[in-house]
């Protein structure tokens, strides 16, 4: 198995049970406090394994924090998409971002795929687009102005956010380049905080607020697996097997969260599962 391959299954398990750990623990908690857990949890285990592991490049700084800056800002709405609709929807159609990983990496990054690698983003593609989709209106029915624009705002964010990452990477090493991103963090979290003050004043439930820590570092550990495989590997084909983590989600959904999944949902499950496998051996 490639490592950036290994890497990018490492995000899979841990964004897809991070997310459902989070549809769990926001519920009736403010969104602006899984943000600051989030930056607390980034600086707690980026910063130590960015010093340990290699060189800092100081006079690059400004490099790594404008090649990470997107998925800082990307989180804002992340976190509300969630707590809007079903993490096994939300979660599905977030997981489209690859599409704009290869769009840019293609014209910016003049990244090039074969056919069966083609073929096999274009099956992951298709099942993600199946699991997404929701045709019945049952008293779980989320409507889908009310989740859809923001899990697509976050696709393009994300996914394009990707491929400047994977440029920022390879220009300043990944230990920059998680440095700049957890400064990224930090700077957002303290202007965000005055904005959204008053969203603290809500109860904080004590039931709820450890599954939101364990959700976040889930989620922040993740990051870091993706991270380096976009080291390792193309971002045109880490992307998209990282967001295979929807498949990952969709069945914990299930199961903790007790999400009806529809027969097109088990469907396009499959089928990125079998993308999954092809892309790892195409």
């Amino acid at each position: 198995m490639p490592p950036w391959l290994f890497y990018s299954l490492g995000t899979v398990v841990l964004w897809g049970a991070g997310q459902v750990m989070l549809k769990a623990g926001l519920v009736r908690m403010p969104r602006i406090l899984a943000y600051l857990v989030y930056t607390v949890l980034t600086v707690v285990v980026w910063v130590p394994y960015a010093f340990l592991t290699g060189d800092i490049l100081w006079n690059y700084m400004l490099i790594a924090m404008a090649s990470s800056i997107l998925h800082p800002l990307g989180d804002l709405l992340y976190f509300r998409a969630i707590q809007a609709g079903k993490v096994s929807l939300v979660g599905t159609v977030m997981a489209t971002g690859p599409i704009f990983t290869l769009i840019s990496a293609a014209l910016i990054l003049g990244e090039s795929t074969d056919w069966s690698q083609r073929a096999a983003i274009a099956v992951i593609m298709a099942g993600i687009g199946l699991m997404a989709w929701q045709t019945e209106k049952g008293k779980e029915h989320v409507p889908v102005r009310r989740w859809l624009p923001l899990a697509l705002g976050c696709a393009i964010i994300f996914g394009t956010g990707t491929m400047v990452s994977k440029w920022g990477i390879d220009l300043v090493g990944n230990q920059t380049y998680i440095l700049g991103e957890t400064i990224n963090r930090v700077l957002i979290s303290m202007v965000w905080l005055p904005l959204n003050r008053t969203s603290l004043r809500q109860p904080i439930r004590s039931d709820r607020f450890p599954v939101l820590v364990l959700g976040n570092l889930f989620m922040v550990a993740g990051a870091l697996s993706i991270v380096i495989a976009l080291e390792l590997g193309q971002a045109s084909l880490v992307a998209p097997v990282a967001s295979s983590a929807s498949l990952a989600t969709l069945l914990l959904a299930r199961i903790f969260l007790k999400e009806h999944l529809t027969h097109a949902q088990w469907a396009g499950a499959m089928a990125a599962s079998l993308g999954i496998i092809w892309i790892g051996w195409a």
